[in-house]
């Protein structure tokens, strides 16, 4: 069969949670492709393809966690579960999700520990090991010796939670720079429920900095907070201020 003209793909992008904001229940994503004819200054679209990948994504490595958000196989959107503790040394390691693009899902530590993890980024916002959630759910985990430098909205765990749940989180040992909104473990946490959770370690910024928290919206409850905290503005042992 003979096809004039020049063909083009797209992805139509993956599954989204509920109405709620809930991360999705099922067992499997979809992601769907479409190709395309481009003929003139048309494009003819055919009809779109789906590929499948199990909601329930175990994470053994520190290759495997670098791929949330940066692998197709391995969505913003999908349920995490860390199987082993893993030692993230001698690696700079990128956020996952940023100010555009949200990891909504859910990431399960399965009371598992993440050591030596590190984001050198002094010029970078939303600076953690995740950048950005929206209607997400972390929990089950422990981050030991995380050693984070960003600028706005840094944490050792998230530079900013919206409408998310944090539970049984803890940075023990970590080392956060950054200039605003910065936090132990989250830089700005919006409509957000946080329970047994905390840290200890060294927090340092300019302003709106807390030993727990930076900016804080959110429900906090059964926190700890053991931090040398050093700023000029709005500086807290557990919260530097609201939005």
């Amino acid at each position: 069969m003979k096809v004039d003209g020049e063909l083009v793909g797209k992805w139509l992008g993956w599954a989204k949670s509920n109405m709620l904001g809930d991360p999705i229940e099922r067992d499997s994503l979809y992601y769907g492709y479409r190709i395309g004819v481009v003929a003139g200054k048309d494009t003819i679209w055919g009809t779109s393809s789906y590929m499948a990948v199990p909601n329930k994504i175990e994470i053994s490595s520190f290759e495997e966690l670098q791929k949330i958000g940066n692998d197709i196989a391995y969505p913003l959107t999908a349920n995490y579960e860390l199987i082993k503790d893993i030692d993230a040394s001698g690696s700079n390691f990128k956020p996952i999700g940023d100010g555009v693009h949200a990891f909504s899902g859910m990431f399960d530590g399965k009371n598992h520990t993440i050591s030596n993890l590190t984001i050198d980024e002094p010029n970078r916002d939303f600076t953690d090991m995740f950048g950005y959630t929206e209607y997400a759910r972390v929990m089950n985990l422990t981050l030991k010796n995380a050693k984070v430098t960003g600028s706005w909205n840094v944490g050792a765990l998230a530079g900013e939670t919206d409408n998310s749940v944090v539970t049984n989180v803890v940075s023990l040992n970590g080392d956060v720079l950054g200039t605003s909104f910065v936090g132990g473990l989250i830089g700005l946490a919006r409509s957000s429920n946080l329970n047994v959770v905390g840290t200890m370690g060294s927090v340092r910024g300019n302003d709106i900095v807390g030993g727990l928290i930076g900016g804080s919206a959110s429900v906090v409850q059964d926190a700890f907070s053991v931090n040398v905290v050093k700023g000029y503005e709005s500086v807290g042992g557990s919260h530097g201020g609201g939005e």
